[in-house]
């Protein structure tokens, strides 16, 4: 079964304690997530701010227009013509790119979606307005009506903003933001319907109901902004209603409501009451354009705040990590370089090296190991020794039975030797016996022929030649049978004395 490289004890302390890091990574990723959603989204309201800002910026000109048109048609056109025109190219100016803005906008969820999508319908049927305007098709009211219409699509967007940003404090500001915008859209709508009461001399019933109406509304509208806004943002629109163009408008209102219906008008400068609502709503224009970069402030600073915290917490999630990797890195170097040492020393014990060093600096653990280290290389001495000592002992012995050994075969081999020289001159003699028998028996073997033939010769003494010879072999016969085996004893002996010698 095969086994990966097994891991070093500093890796497997460094991985221990990287692992409390690795939590504090997660719950560090969860915060940095969280933080660069809130930035995305700050992002956004910063988009929404700036977009709100065109609107508010296209609804003013709009408002302008709305009441130029009003003026045109309520003077069956033969008021305001020059004024209407410059006005359109003002109004062409800030709705410039306004409608793509628009439509990117829809992205923001579907409740600003269908905000975003009708008011650049509305926008595209403003061209088809300004044609019906020119030819006098729709009376004052109408107009003003479509006008409203369009400017009302772009304040439900505003509107929309204060649900589509998340955090409550903005959220507040930008309902406070648009309370305001609709306060100034009901002072456009007054402007244009007093410009073509004031064109026409008269009101009537409905008209000024009208008119109390558009003053209820900003009052309303004006209470709302200043529940939600800040003192120094209320104190702004204080400074504004506080101008003569102001309070022209509220008396020249004054005078309007208080007329009866079908009476002519004390007042009938209708471009004058224009000039004058215009320079209010200039007025109020400065304020909202105060609110929007208080707005746009706000937003950028939580932007700012939620990039900061991105950036701390970022920062401290890459130190901490840093910070605790070397720490690991540096405790389990300090834990393990001291067993490295110690494995070295016990290594060479075991080759043999009793005089060398063992650490005896770190931790308790470790300097329990040391004196362990300590012990067992004395221990591994000692046992050396004795080991040493024994094979001495051993070899002395040794030297001591090959000595011993030695000197017995020394001695044996001098007697073998004395017994073998003794066997040897033996057997030379018995050799020399054998060969004196043999040439006996030779003789007597010739004798024995010539007497045979003696024998032969005497046939009359064949009896007493024939026992004599027969006496005569006998003898032969036995002396051969001494000789052989003399023969035999003498060559064993010499096979003995020559194994003895070998021995």
């Amino acid at each position: 079964m095969k086994t990966g490289v097994p891991m070093s004890l500093r890796g497997r302390i460094v991985a221990v304690a990287l692992a409390p890091c690795l939590a504090f990574a997660a719950v560090a990723g969860v915060a940095i997530s969280d933080r660069m959603a809130q930035r995305a989204e700050m992002i956004q309201v910063e988009d929404l701010v700036g977009l709100a800002s065109r609107i508010s910026a296209f609804a003013h000109e709009g408002q302008r227009e709305r009441g130029a048109s009003s003026l045109f048609l309520a003077s069956k056109g033969s008021q305001f013509k020059a004024e209407l025109v410059a006005q359109r190219a003002r109004t062409d100016a800030v709705r410039q790119g306004l409608a793509a803005a628009v439509t990117a906008a829809a992205a923001y969820g579907p409740a600003f979606a269908r905000k975003a999508d009708a008011f650049a319908q509305a926008l595209d049927g403003l061209d088809a307005q300004r044609n019906a305007v020119d030819a006098l098709k729709p009376t004052a009211p109408q107009a003003a009506a479509a006008y409203t219409g369009l400017i009302g699509e772009g304040l439900g967007m505003v509107r929309a903003l204060s649900g589509a940003i998340g955090p409550v404090g903005i959220a507040n500001h930008a309902a406070s933001y648009a309370a305001f915008l609709t306060m100034k859209e009901y002072a456009g709508q007054e402007r244009a319907a007093a410009s073509a009461a004031f064109a026409a001399g008269s009101l009537d019933l409905a008209g000024i109901r009208r008119l109390a109406t558009l003053q209820a509304d900003q009052a309303t509208y004006e209470g709302l902004f200043r529940s939600r806004t800040e003192p120094a943002q209320g104190a702004l629109l204080d400074a504004a209603e506080a101008t003569a163009p102001a309070r022209g408008v509220a008396r020249l209102r004054k005078v309007a409501l208080e007329t009866m219906p079908g009476e002519a008008l004390a007042f009938r400068d209708a471009p004058l009451w224009f000039r004058l609502a215009t320079q209010r709503i200039d007025g109020l224009k400065a304020v909202e354009d105060h609110l929007t970069a208080d707005l746009a402030a706000e937003a950028g600073g939580v932007r700012a705040t939620a990039e900061r915290a991105l950036a701390i917490w970022s920062g401290a999630a890459l130190a901490i990590f840093l910070l605790s990797g070397a720490l690991a890195f540096g405790l389990g170097t300090a834990v393990a370089r001291p067993l490295i040492r110690m494995s070295r020393a016990l290594t060479a014990i075991g080759r043999g090296d009793d005089d060398v060093a063992i650490p005896q600096g770190g931790p308790i653990e470790v300097r329990a190991i040391a004196a362990a280290a300590i012990e067992f290389r004395d221990n591994v001495a000692e046992r050396r020794r004795s080991r040493a000592a024994q094979e001495r002992m051993s070899a002395d012995a040794e030297l001591a039975r090959r000595a011993a050994a030695l000197e017995l075969a020394d001695g044996f081999e001098d007697r073998v030797g004395g017994i073998v020289e003794a066997v040897s001159a033996a057997a030379i003699q018995l050799e020399a016996a054998a060969h004196g028998m043999t040439r006996a028996a030779g003789d007597a073997s010739s004798l024995s022929l010539q007497v045979a033939r003696a024998s032969h010769e005497a046939a009359l003494s064949a009896d007493t030649v024939a026992a004599a010879t027969e006496q005569l072999s006998a003898s032969v016969a036995e002396i051969g049978t001494q000789v052989t085996a003399s023969a035999d004893l003498a060559a064993a002996a010499e096979r003995d004395a020559e194994g003895m010698a070998g021995e």
